[in-house]
């Protein structure tokens, strides 16, 4: 066998490739914990977008189960939801509201009556 010298190059040379192998050897050990993790970059963004419609759908749901319970408590409290203060109407105000409500269908039933009375007097 003959004996190989080894230069100041083929020394640089051997431990370049070192650092490669290495490199390499740490590449493949990430791309494997990836794997292992199932996450890609797709499949990372397409979680995080999952995730995300998921909160805003729980965020919608929860402002309207806010507003159905504001309004239960408006309508057992007899406020205005929109104020939030008391209404000022008594039982007698709305008693009064709706016979004059009553009052006034009458008298467009009238008048209907009488219209139809006029187009045809038979």
């Amino acid at each position: 066998m003959a004996k190989i010298k080894f230069t100041k190059r083929k020394q640089y040379h051997a431990s370049n490739i070192e650092k490669e192998k290495k490199e390499e050897e740490r590449l493949r050990l990430k791309k494997e914990n990836k794997k292992k993790l199932g996450e890609t970059r797709e499949e990372r963004f397409l979680a995080g977008v999952k995730e995300n419609v998921l909160v805003q759908y729980a965020e919608k749901i929860e402002r309207e189960l806010n507003e159905k319970a504001e309004a239960k408590k408006a309508e057992e409290n007899n406020m205005d939801v929109d104020n939030g203060e008391k209404s000022k109407k008594s039982k007698k105000s709305s008693k009064k509201e709706k016979d004059e409500k009553a009052d006034r269908k009458n008298k467009v039933n009238e008048r209907a009556k009488k219209r139809t009375q006029k187009s045809n007097p038979y």
